[in-house]
């Protein structure tokens, strides 16, 4: 739907592939499984999107906002063997995202959110093998992300930008690894850019950009019956 300076959309996709990069699982010695699906078995995984966006101008001014939301029905993990229900990071997900300009100078600001809970699933599945089975533990439990994103950008023509931007991710994970011991996690990092854009056509941009990531951080930590262990 488009009118004017507005626009929104809808989609439902039922998606599914193979882990571009094989992957698999060892019980002892043995390795089990080298193509456990990341994205479940093609057309097994429901998924579905809205979004809506509003953009305008006033001489020298310009404006713009953004916001878009998706629910993505696969579990964090496969049915391992059988992989009928995708894994994901994260079940719902959102971002929000507004930009200003004046003359040559823009600046755009985003932030996003996205969360999974698998509470409602077993700690673990055990599953046959060819000697026997083998118990697979599911212990994530909850888990959720933000990112932060801010750009300033400048216009030397109009097919010519310099830009300089900052982001920041954080995500926590929480894990039962059994009735006894849980644990939590967390994952940080910030990356600076600089960089420039050339368009050779409307949807057809080359671009160099030097970044840096610092403050890079990977805690964890892990409970028995509420007590922590060192």
């Amino acid at each position: 739907v488009k009118k004017g300076g507005f626009s929104a959309g809808a989609a439902i996709t039922t998606k599914g592939s193979q882990s571009p990069v094989p992957t698999g699982f060892f019980a002892g010695s043995a390795l089990l499984d080298t193509s456990i699906n990341n994205e479940g078995k093609p057309d097994t995984k429901s998924a579905w999107g809205l979004y809506a966006r509003y953009e305008g101008s006033s001489g020298l001014h310009g404006y713009k906002v953004g916001a878009a939301y998706q629910r993505d029905n696969g579990s964090t993990y496969s049915s391992i063997l059988t992989s009928t229900n995708a894994p994901a990071e994260s079940k719902d997900a959102y971002a929000l995202a507004a930009g200003y300009s004046y003359g040559s100078v823009g600046f755009t600001l985003g932030y996003a959110k996205s969360s999974i809970d698998n509470s409602m699933l077993p700690l673990s599945q055990t599953i046959p093998t060819a000697t026997g089975t083998t118990t697979i533990p599911y212990a994530l439990r909850t888990g959720s992300s933000k990112t932060l994103f801010a750009a300033l950008d400048y216009k030397i023509t109009p097919k010519d930008k310099v830009y300089v931007s900052y982001g920041n991710y954080k995500r926590n994970n929480s894990y039962q690894f059994n009735p006894l011991i849980s644990g939590e996690g967390t994952v940080e990092g910030t990356q600076y850019t600089i960089g420039y854009e050339h368009a050779l056509s409307k949807r057809t941009v080359i671009y160099a950009n030097a970044r840096k990531v610092a403050n890079i951080t990977n805690d964890c930590s892990a409970k028995m019956r509420g007590t922590t262990l060192p």
